[in-house]
């Protein structure tokens, strides 16, 4: 009997843990966050109709995909004209705030004219039926502009800074301009309209630290 007992004790001893307590957690060393300031804006042009104007001149209605991936905001320049880049022809005189559903845009007039939206950080903005003048070649389709081919070209600029007659662009506005997350609308009303100098004089407009634009064809119809 005393063999059994002591058989039983040192049979439990050995199938008890010495330690219960539970394992210690690993030090697993976070990833450091990538650096997303840097990160290029897509944008997607689309044209979606046309009406004629003086020929050879042709007015497309494009409709505008614009997708900032940085983590902070940026400003990106759409241009008035295919072929031609925005402010690659001179300054501005009027500053018209557009209203495109919930989108801001600053709408410069003169020489150098342009459009310009402000986006937040992953902010995803869609214009509908930007008008665009084009000047035709021959019998040249105004698709071909969708998918980036052709004598002309459509070609925006995105900076993270934009600066009109000296002051950041922002200022020109009542209300904070940026867009954020997804936002998108078409048929422009036209809020306000500043006029930069009253002798009509274009001022300089300047893109702090140009950020570079990813075209992305739009898909065949």
């Amino acid at each position: 009997m005393r063999t059994v007992t002591a058989f039983a004790m040192a049979l439990f001893v050995a199938c008890t843990p010495r330690d219960a307590s539970p394992p210690a957690p690993l030090d697993v060393e976070e990833p450091a966050p990538r650096d997303r300031t840097l990160d290029p804006v897509s944008v997607q042009f689309h044209v979606v109709g046309e009406a004629a104007l003086e020929p050879p001149l042709v007015e497309l209605q494009v409709d505008v995909v614009v997708l900032n991936h940085a983590s902070e905001a940026r400003w990106v320049l759409l241009p008035r004209q295919a072929g031609v880049r925005p402010l690659e022809r001179g300054g501005v005189d009027v500053l018209e705030v557009e209203r495109w559903g919930d989108v801001t845009v600053g709408s410069w007039l003169g020489t150098g004219g342009f459009r310009a939206v402000r986006l937040g950080p992953d902010a995803h903005v869609q214009l509908r039926g930007v008008p665009i003048q084009w000047r035709r070649h021959d019998d040249e389709p105004a698709r071909w502009l969708s998918l980036g081919v052709g004598a002309s070209s459509l070609e925006a600029l995105a900076c993270r800074e934009l600066v009109v007659d000296g002051r950041r662009a922002i200022t020109w506005f009542d209300s904070d301009p940026t867009a954020h997350h997804v936002r998108g609308g078409d048929a422009p009303t036209v809020l306000a309209t500043v006029r930069h100098r009253d002798d009509h004089a274009e001022v300089a407009a300047e893109l702090v630290e140009p950020i570079e634009v990813r075209y992305v064809p739009w898909p065949r119809d």
